[in-house]
């Protein structure tokens, strides 16, 4: 298998932050490109533009923020000249990752989960678990117990 692209989805939580972390050391050890994408719920973006947000200046600072955080990682893991986009969508998470993973010809998908459980769980369904039964490719997923272990 080569791995040529790698997709991170991420949320700024600081589950997301060590995914991140996981994705970036997997995608120079592979000599990959690592592909960020950060998907704003629809309803956060309708409610943005009621208050008078525009939407190419909030995909602009989330795509900033995200490149910033890549760079900022690569720095603290001593990786140069890791080759890496961001891209900032609006929609369904799990819909938009999986879109994106075709889009973008991603060969890995690197993803937290975060441990919900009961009511939450159900309520809130599971992005990763809707990914996981839908990708084309194959997907690590981290949990918490994994994260602990430094890369």
């Amino acid at each position: 298998m080569i791995i040529r692209k790698i997709l991170a989805p991420i949320d700024f939580s600081e589950r997301s932050r060590e995914e991140l972390r996981w994705a970036t050391t997997m995608a120079r050890n592979f000599g990959a490109e690592l592909i960020t994408i950060h998907v704003i719920p629809t309803e956060v973006v309708d409610v943005s533009l009621k208050e008078g947000k525009d939407w190419d200046s909030m995909r602009g600072e989330v795509s900033a923020q995200t490149y910033l955080l890549v760079d900022e990682i690569c720095r603290d893991l001593g990786i140069a000249g890791l080759v890496h986009e961001e891209h900032v969508v609006a929609g369904a998470p799990a819909e938009e990752i999986l879109r994106a993973i075709k889009r973008r010809d991603i060969d890995l998908v690197v993803i937290s989960t975060h441990g919900r459980t009961g009511l939450s769980h159900t309520l809130l369904g599971s992005v990763v678990e809707k990914v996981v039964r839908s990708s084309p490719v194959p997907v690590l997923t981290l949990n918490e117990a994994t994260m602990a272990s430094k890369v």
